[in-house]
């Protein structure tokens, strides 16, 4: 005599997902930053000759508030990604980052510039590699 399984006892098997899409974003936020901060130091000996009347100590400031604001900004960032889905984060972080990179470019005065590079310090922070392999650690072979 021939039993059947029920249905309750069936369990669907599904692929796990692969990890390379969230490596390749990844991977291209990393670039997109690591860009954005070659170019701002190639570009401060332009920065002067646009900003004639900013001081060096205003110039350094340019790149000093990028890098303070992303420093501060590393832990609170982690703390949302783990309250909020980090896809969602990490798109409006890269959506901020990219709009405020316009900012940047349309400047009209150093205080302008360095507001901009503060609030793009914001932005890089949702993109996951500041948070190593926490964000997809159990995705990647």
């Amino acid at each position: 005599m021939a039993t059947q399984a029920s249905p309750a006892c069936v369990t669907e098997t599904t692929a796990p997902a692969l990890p390379w899409p969230t490596f390749r974003s990844a991977s291209i936020a990393v670039f997109l930053v690591s860009m954005d901060s070659a170019v701002l130091f190639a570009a401060l000996g332009s920065l002067r000759q646009a900003f004639p009347a900013a001081t060096a100590a205003s110039l350094s400031w340019v790149l000093d508030a990028y890098t303070v604001v992303y420093a501060a900004m590393l832990i609170p960032t982690c703390g949302l990604a783990d309250k909020h889905e980090r896809k969602r984060l990490f798109l409006v972080g890269l959506a901020l980052f990219l709009a405020v990179s316009a900012a940047c470019g349309s400047a009209a005065s150093v205080e302008i510039l360095i507001v901009a590079q503060m609030v793009q310090a914001v932005g890089v922070n949702t993109r996951p590699a500041p948070r190593g392999m926490t964000n997809h650690g159990a995705g990647m072979p």
